[in-house]
């Protein structure tokens, strides 16, 4: 009888640990899923920002992402060509009109079909 309480107990511990994530912890993703991040998407969506084009790509039902889905987020500035990438993050659905929707600094964007917190930490790759 100890030993099941003791396991329920384990249990319970680690179904609550898997409930609360770091702001944009990394998540993986393989090589297939990475090249649906084409770059070139970034020429096509130039016209619907006037200071930079944005392309994501993203895995919804991620294992390892709690609140929303597994991303990577890219952007370039229309002045430059320079692009800019997040590596993959966990990210979670925000609301654009709130200023502290996102942790640590991150921007709310409409990307995927919906409102996904991004990181403002990413690094050039052109």
């Amino acid at each position: 009888m100890t030993r099941g309480m003791v396991g329920a107990f384990v249990a319970g511990c680690l179904v609550t640990a898997c409930e609360s994530q770091a702001p944009f912890e990394t998540c993986q993703m393989n090589d297939r899923m990475k090249k649906d991040c084409d770059l070139a998407l970034l020429s096509e969506q130039c016209e619907a920002s006037q200071t930079a084009c944005y392309a994501t790509c993203a895995i919804l039902d991620h294992p390892q992402c709690v609140d929303g889905p597994c991303m990577i987020y890219q952007y370039r500035p229309i002045d430059s060509q320079t692009v800019y990438q997040s590596g993959p993050f966990c990210t979670s659905p925000c609301d654009p009109a709130d200023p502290g929707a996102c942790p640590d600094g991150g921007q709310c964007r409409a990307v995927v079909g919906g409102n996904y917190c991004v990181p403002n930490q990413t690094v050039p790759v052109q």
